[in-house]
């Protein structure tokens, strides 16, 4: 449920890099200072990922994320590599030696995935896309995620399923509207103000004494 703008991924060697190796992508500190200097700005945040802490592309886009006034974090298994030094804060992630030697898609990869996953979901329920522990901005657009809406509603607002699902079609299938409308008593403009208001947050929303 975010704009695709958002959240970016840039990897060395760029998208073709995903699918077939790009043979010393990772060493490219010019293609790093293009690619961060069109697209980091001061007020975001970047993750720079690197299991050596190195490779020059990560470590220059990192620095120049952070001359540009970016927040600056470093994911990485070395601690006081130039990765960690260069970055705001570093995630020191120690796995140590790789059962295959120099296959850091092992230990390294797996914890760094491990950290990424806290580290989205973090940012995920700070954006006031949870409730509790449930993921209350689903983008229902197939079978299995529309049973799922149905099923949030149902839960959070104390619905029937019927109800639930008249919520929803008035809501334009958005759960924390639904939920809003019910809970506040409230149409579906009134519930998309009120949660605009409080910055999307569905607890703040219900929890507040503003009234309809």
């Amino acid at each position: 449920g975010t704009p695709p703008e958002m959240v970016r991924a840039h990897l060395a060697g760029g998208v073709p890099a995903l699918a077939r190796s790009v043979e010393g992508a990772e060493d490219d500190a010019a293609a790093a200072e293009t690619t961060i200097g069109e697209s980091v700005t001061a007020g975001d945040a970047l993750i720079g990922i690197s299991a050596s802490g190195t490779a020059p592309f990560v470590v220059t886009a990192v620095e120049r994320a952070r001359s540009a006034g970016a927040y600056t974090v470093a994911v990485t298994s070395v601690a006081g590599s130039a990765l960690a030094r260069a970055a705001q804060l570093a995630i020191v992630v120690a796995t140590g030696a790789e059962v295959l030697a120099g296959s850091t898609r092992l230990k390294a990869g797996t914890a760094q995935k491990i950290v990424l996953n806290a580290i989205s979901t973090a940012v995920m329920v700070r954006l006031g896309k949870t409730y509790g522990n449930l993921m209350v901005d689903v983008v229902a657009n197939n079978r299995k995620l529309r049973a799922r809406a149905l099923r949030l509603v149902g839960e959070i607002a104390g619905v029937d399923e019927n109800r639930a699902q008249a919520l929803l079609d008035e809501a334009g299938g958005r759960v924390k509207v639904a939920v809003v409308m019910e809970r506040r008593a409230v149409n579906a403009t009134r519930a998309k103000e009120l949660l605009e208001h409080y910055k999307g947050s569905l607890r703040n929303v219900l929890d507040s004494p503003v009234s309809s």
